[in-house]
């Protein structure tokens, strides 16, 4: 089962039911950024459903095991990656498409190739220093 905040497994008629958390992390920023790097000004019903379609085939064969139906939010950037991906495929079959190089690439790239593409875009969330020290000073703050 789903629930839209993390919940404990429940046991029903002596089987433990996994829980997974429905998120909309699992879709938007996929959905975003592959709009983003195709640059199709709009996202259509068959971009979103694209998407949806996308989260499940990345359960593993364990977590289907256990019941599950969302995969591990400990993947959450390669699934992402993956909705992207499935994202500018759909845009690029209905002509949704205004950046050539990317959509070039999306046509004749292989898929690990332009999955690596889609990384690479990826927003990641790391943060210079702000307070700026001599070269030095650490080693007597440190001290």
């Amino acid at each position: 089962f789903a629930s839209g905040s993390p919940q404990s497994d429940v046991v029903y008629n002596g089987k433990t039911l996994a829980s997974s958390q429905a998120n909309n992390m699992y879709i938007f920023p996929g959905l975003a950024l592959g709009a983003r790097l195709l640059q199709t000004g709009r996202v259509s019903d068959g971009m979103l459903m694209a998407a949806a379609e996308s989260v499940p085939n990345q359960l593993t064969d364990d977590e289907l095991a256990q019941g599950r139906v969302y995969p591990s939010l400990a993947n959450i950037r390669e699934i992402s990656v993956h909705v992207a991906h499935a994202v500018m495929r759909q845009a690029f079959k209905e002509g949704l498409y205004s950046d050539n190089r990317t959509r070039f690439m999306l046509k004749e790239s292989s898929h690990q190739r332009f999955e690596e593409y889609i990384r690479q875009n990826m927003y990641s969330p790391e943060y210079n220093e702000t307070v700026y020290y001599p070269p030095g000073v650490n080693d007597i703050l440190d001290q």
